[in-house]
């Protein structure tokens, strides 16, 4: 109505001028600077006295263009391979609606091997990044959103089930857009990725397990409409799942995750000790995270398989509190256990509250650890723990980030166990190659040079003992009472049936010899510490036996 042309243009004139010139409201908004700071976006003026006032005030920082960030991660392979998957993610879609199901099959299961290829070659060749973080369960999500669509808009996928996953994947992206732009400074571009925290997507156990279910679903149900596999009730019977985890995880994000933080309600009080100035930043901390006290035996320990006997309980952690680029845990290694070199991505503090054992590295002399040890780890930087202490080695460890299931171990291939490198270690194999020559000469009549004590065979913890390929005790000169039992099967106090292992090591192995560690009492002891045995394959009177001798750690 404000353009009617009954109006005449003296009026339109004025309210014009009154509207886009004169008024403070279109000096506010129309100022260049105003949408430069609208967008992040730094301005360049041609004002010479605020360009020196810039360069001389020591507090000015260098704004970052919003693209670069973008632009600098996106020169990655991993990250390449995922833009790629999303821009050929409408030519499937296309595909799936020409009904040209085994096409359609086929390039998912590409999209599926390119998922895995990105996060391969990220992990391996240390080509990680916030962006990556960002994009690749964007492009997942991005991928699931239009193949449901075409599926239901198909008839494939129930036309529900289809709305509620749409309606929940659409909720989080949108969401996570608006934590982010809640959440940032002022000062800080959009897509800042140096600003890793507010831009890492960290997604639950829980919402894994709904993504496999929904790319399950997706592809029954491409090669159900292809060849009748693997029938409608089993389509069915996974629609059901989807349905239930897509609703589950849904709720879990709005709980359990930022946003429940970000979009609640928050109040502001005067502060009455001293403090910041307030700002932006200072508001958003607040809002993320909290003061969280526990005690240690507040928390449970943790174990898995694929770590063994080893046992961990997190402690800072945001599985258990909203953390902010920290976390820390127990580990707890047992008599004789050991964890293997590996390296991550971020650095790392050891901090050892009890026991002893050994920092594995790839360097001859590895270092020994005792209570109170402090250890920090650079990036990327191979190393392990091993326990060769009497009782179980407890590390805490340090990350700088928020939840420690986040960080990808990669460990190393395992070479031939043994010992650390020592003088113990050379004087224990070349007693045992000796006395190989000298039972493979005299046969079993150098039993007796062999239980003289003191000699070279047998003095303090060092003597010699014999088992044949069927695990009876031959000989042994520390513990006589022990020759003819049979010790197949026998373990130490980790469930480890060395004895099984020495044999096998003897008689089995390519080299005919090698090292076995495990958990036993010194003679005379009765609590348990770790001991490294030498085993090497001998004849004895023509049998074959394998001939031993260790030293405790």
């Amino acid at each position: 109505m404000l353009w009617n042309t009954n109006y005449k243009p003296q009026t339109m004139n004025v309210l014009r001028r009154s509207i886009f010139k004169s008024t403070p409201f279109s000096h506010s908004l129309f100022k260049p600077h105003r949408i430069s700071k609208l967008f992040s976006l730094p301005f360049s003026t041609n004002n010479k006295k605020d360009q020196e006032i810039k360069k001389n005030n020591i507090l000015t920082t260098n704004k970052i263009p919003w693209w670069k960030p973008i632009t600098d991660e996106l020169n990655t392979v991993p990250n390449m391979i995922t833009c790629s998957r999303m821009v050929a993610t409408p030519f499937l879609g296309y595909v799936i609606l020409q009904e040209e199901y085994t096409m359609a099959c086929a390039g998912l299961a590409v999209f599926g091997f390119s998922d895995w290829l990105d996060g391969y070659i990220a992990r391996t060749y240390n080509q990680t990044s916030v962006l990556g973080t960002f994009l690749d369960p964007f492009a997942d999500k991005i991928l699931i959103m239009t193949l449901v669509a075409v599926e239901g808009w198909g008839g494939l996928l129930p036309m529900p089930l289809v709305g509620l996953i749409l309606a929940r994947d659409a909720g989080l992206i949108v969401g996570g857009f608006y934590i982010r732009g809640t959440t940032k400074p002022d000062d800080v571009p959009f897509f800042d990725t140096t600003q890793a925290s507010a831009l890492e997507v960290t997604p639950s156990m829980l919402s894994k397990f709904n993504t496999a279910c929904q790319v399950g679903l997706l592809m029954s149900a491409l090669t159900n409409a292809a060849w009748g596999y693997p029938g409608n009730d089993m389509v069915l019977g996974l629609c059901w799942l989807t349905g239930a985890t897509t609703f589950g995880s849904g709720v879990d994000y709005f709980i359990n995750r930022p946003i429940a933080n970000v979009a609640g309600t928050t109040t502001t009080t005067e502060s009455t000790t001293s403090g910041p100035p307030l700002s932006t930043k200072q508001n958003v901390e607040e809002k993320m995270e909290k003061i969280v006290t526990s005690h240690l035996d507040d928390c449970e320990w943790q174990q898995s398989e694929k770590h063994g006997n080893l046992r961990w309980k997190y402690l800072v952690d945001s599985t258990q509190v909203l953390s902010h680029g920290m976390s820390c845990g127990i580990l707890k290694v047992p008599l004789g256990g050991e964890l293997g070199l590996h390296h991550h991505s971020p650095q790392e503090i050891y901090l050892i509250r009890s026991g002893e054992g050994i920092l594995l590295r790839h360097d001859v002399e590895m270092q020994k650890l005792k209570k109170d040890s402090i250890v920090y780890i650079p990036k990327n930087h191979p190393h392990g723990l091993r326990n060769t202490g009497s009782e179980p080695l407890e590390v805490m460890w340090i990350f700088p980030t928020d939840c420690w299931e986040e960080i990808q171990y990669i460990f190393e291939e395992s070479t031939t166990p043994g010992p650390p490198l020592s003088t113990k270690q050379k004087a224990t194999e070349e007693l045992v190659q000796q006395g190989v020559l000298l039972l493979e000469k005299e046969g079993s009549a150098a039993f007796e040079t062999l239980r003289k004590n003191p000699s070279e065979w047998y003095h303090d913890d060092t003597y010699l003992f014999i088992y044949d390929s069927e695990s009876n005790v031959i000989f042994n000169s520390a513990a006589p009472e022990k020759e003819g039992h049979n010790v197949l099967g026998l373990e130490d106090l980790n469930g480890k049936k060395f004895h099984d292992d020495l044999i096998a090591i003897g008689i089995t192995s390519e080299k005919k010899c090698g090292w076995v560690d495990y958990v036993w009492p010194k003679p005379g002891d009765v609590e348990p510490t770790q001991k490294w045995t030498y085993s090497m394959k001998v004849q004895v009177d023509g049998k074959d036996c394998v001939l031993m001798s260790g030293f405790y750690s």
